[in-house]
């Protein structure tokens, strides 16, 4: 993991942040020549430390898309909401029958 630590703060390169007024910022993969990260956004590039003071506090957006922890807690709320309907199998014979269905 690429991480750039400024003020305190941990920075995770692989995220995403939003400045205060909204804007996202990403790394561009390009550090200064005193190895502080580029970040980049729509308009144009910034220095990670300045786009902290100028711009900040930074947010950590949420990464998108499906982590395996999202998926058990789908399949989790689909049994529970089976199991209230009236359906009377064990988690795993539900996990076959759901994960056998074409999509």
């Amino acid at each position: 993991m690429n991480t750039f630590e400024f003020d305190g703060t941990t920075f995770d390169l692989a995220r995403t942040y939003a400045d205060v007024l909204g804007i996202e910022w990403t790394w561009t993969g390009n550090r200064t020549e005193t190895g502080e990260p580029v970040m980049r956004c729509t308009t144009g590039v910034m220095a990670l430390p300045d786009l902290y003071l100028l711009h900040g506090p930074l947010i950590a957006l949420p990464t998108p898309g499906l982590t395996g922890q999202r998926v058990r807690e789908a399949l989790s709320a689909d049994f529970i909401a089976t199991a209230a309907a009236g359906y009377v199998e064990t988690p795993a014979e539900f996990a076959a029958r759901v994960l056998s269905r074409p999509s």
